[in-house]
């Protein structure tokens, strides 16, 4: 047992491997004697994030995988992420962490395969209901995996771990607001940004935020101008708690991260699944929050084919106690303060290994 570790955290690409990379970190934090390095690409939002937690940020070059053939794939992906092993080996000599945590992202290839090059100890966390690439290929040597769902496919054939939920900063109820939230994830969601105009311009009445991303809010206000649209307000990159706090019901894509806090903070939502998401992860996670009986989910296909996503949202708006019976429903969600059960059951691995 050691007074303090050294811990090497590494996800990166979207927020929704951001989110409990930095959940984990904070909770080893909060709760126990430990050093936080955050290793990442600094053309992704992780550099930022981990700034803004304070933490010392490490970059590293990686690159997802390119071409049709699955042989292909992977030659080309070791091939343009060998310069990112080269630096995540140097980081990690430098640093010489105890431990690594990972929650996903093609950055943290380079960095778990330099940790195995150093028998530097490793531990994994899978958000989705579909475990992906890279850590289907680091899971079997990892000293613990952590799942966000039961069902999780492809991942427990290969290894059994143990099932704490997602990691994400809202572990409580949030007072319900009086507007429609639409969130498109953190680059933004073209198909909900012009949904959420479409609605706001039918249902006038209806006051919407919609979180947009960055690099969509200045040709989405001129839309708004020329629309006439009061009721709508656009958000770039937002701070999520304030988001939730305006939301009687949200409108999101299927994120695992997302998911997890909208339950844990009770918020009735519907899910629109990114149509190409690897695996169909995103359908496969708002299945089931919607068998929770506090979401649904409906394809962008429903909406182009017969205006699904206008009628359920809304009948949830309009309809007499429906919202109310979905945040009962919400209310027995069981994942909560999962970020304090994955660092402590770390701990506990690493206190028997040393």
């Amino acid at each position: 047992m050691k007074d303090t570790y050294k811990v090497v955290i590494t996800g990166g690409g979207t927020a929704g491997h951001i989110t409990p990379a930095l959940s984990i970190a904070r909770s080893l934090i909060d709760n126990f004697q430990t050093k936080i390095y955050y290793l990442g690409n600094e053309n992704f939002l992780e550099k930022e994030l981990a700034h803004k937690e304070g933490f010392p940020f490490f970059h590293i070059h990686s690159q997802g995988m390119e071409g049709k053939n699955p042989i292909d794939k992977w030659k080309n992906f070791i091939a343009r992420n060998s310069k990112g092993i080269i630096e995540a080996y140097r980081h990690l000599k430098n640093i010489n962490p105890d431990f690594v945590v990972s929650t996903g992202g093609f950055v943290t290839a380079p960095v778990l395969a330099a940790a195995r090059i150093l028998s530097i100890p490793y531990f994994i966390h899978e958000q989705n209901t579909v475990m992906g690439r890279v850590n289907k290929l680091f899971v079997k040597n990892a000293k613990e995996v952590y799942y966000s769902f039961e069902e999780t496919l492809g991942g427990k054939s290969l290894r059994e771990g143990m099932t704490y939920g997602n990691p994400v900063p809202i572990n409580e109820a949030i007072k319900p607001g009086n507007s429609l939230v639409v969130l498109g994830g953190s680059g933004g969601s073209e198909f909900l940004n012009q949904w959420a105009l479409s609605f706001a311009k039918a249902n006038p009445k209806v006051s919407i935020h919609l979180q947009a991303g960055r690099k969509n809010v200045e040709a989405l206000e001129i839309q708004k101008e020329k629309g006439k649209l009061k009721n709508l307000t656009i958000h770039g990159f937002v701070n999520i708690v304030e988001m939730y706090e305006k939301a009687k019901m949200v409108v999101t894509r299927g994120g695992t991260s997302s998911l997890f806090e909208l339950a844990n903070a009770e918020i009735p939502s519907i899910v629109v699944p990114l149509p190409n998401s690897m695996d169909n992860h995103q359908y496969l996670n708002g299945l089931h929050f919607q068998q929770l009986g506090g979401m649904k989910v409906v394809e962008q296909s429903e909406q182009k084919n017969d205006r699904t996503l206008d009628k359920v949202t809304l009948e949830w708006i309009n309809g007499k106690n429906i919202l109310e019976e979905k945040r009962k429903n919400l209310h027995n969600f069981s994942y909560k303060n999962c970020a304090d059960k994955i660092s402590s059951d770390i701990i506990t691995v690493m206190n028997e290994l040393t």
